[in-house]
């Protein structure tokens, strides 16, 4: 069994849906610190104005303080933040498939969930519907193995792995150096790596914006061409990810 571990990202870029695609299970890290501004709360998308390049897209939480893990913070539902989201997304009107995402969007948008892992976690369960693959998930909070001896940060993966039996555990390849592999190799678990083949799409303008989140893909691309473009990556081991970039885009 093939194992993707990430924090809940949202509206996370097209290579978090490549890992998900390549995994067999996939474990929602929320019993980790929340760190504000992060990914967790927010993600780019297109800027009307080209050369801005992009805004972003954002969901409001609750003052969380230090040391609060994700699995606690909740949104804050006072402020106007869909109506935020759906405006930003009107600059797509010409993309040749606004229809289908600005509607998966605000499909995201009515789920009723108080915290933002569950609700990045239902918009990613949307997303992945709408793109025909598979994901089989659980939440880190809800696994009951014994997390005292983690030491460093790579071994939350290795224990996790352990723990659900997986053969293999699979990263972004940017997040290589937290990893040892003598200790994954010593456990019986392969570490593999992923690393994204970014290609260009068209924008409706000049020159293209990269690592934008699957929002400014599916304004711009088919589900079909998506599915092939879900599966341009690489798998490496952990020497080849100390050697090269964390993706390639040309």
């Amino acid at each position: 069994m093939k194992l993707g571990m990430m924090q809940p990202y949202a509206f996370p870029y097209l290579g978090y849906f490549q890992l998900i695609h390549h995994c067999d299970k996939w474990v929602v890290f929320d019993d980790t610190q929340f760190v504000r501004k992060s990914w967790v709360t927010r993600n780019r998308i297109l800027h009307p104005e080209p050369a801005k390049q992009w805004q972003y897209l954002s969901i409001p939480v609750h003052h969380a303080p230090l040391g609060t893990m994700i699995a606690e913070v909740k949104i804050d539902r006072d402020r106007a933040w869909k109506e935020s989201i759906l405006g930003k997304l009107s600059s797509y009107r010409r993309a040749p498939c606004y229809e289908e995402a600005s509607a998966l969007v605000a499909r995201c948008l009515d789920a009723d969930c108080e915290s933002i892992a569950q609700w990045n976690v239902s918009a990613l369960q949307s997303v992945c519907e709408y793109l025909g693959i598979s994901f089989d998930y659980e939440y880190s909070s809800d696994l009951a193995y014994d997390r005292t001896a983690i030491t460093h940060p790579g071994q939350w993966a290795l224990e996790t792995a352990s723990y659900l039996g997986a053969s293999d555990y699979v990263n972004p390849a940017g997040g290589h150096e937290i990893f040892r592999a003598a200790e994954f190799s010593a456990r019986g678990v392969a570490l593999r790596f992923l690393r994204p083949a970014l290609q260009p799409y068209a924008q409706g303008r000049d020159g293209f914006v990269g690592a934008l989140s699957i929002v400014d893909v599916m304004m711009w691309n088919p589900v079909a061409k998506i599915r092939d473009m879900l599966d341009a990556y690489a798998i490496i081991d952990h020497a080849q990810a100390q050697a090269g970039p964390p993706y390639a885009q040309s």
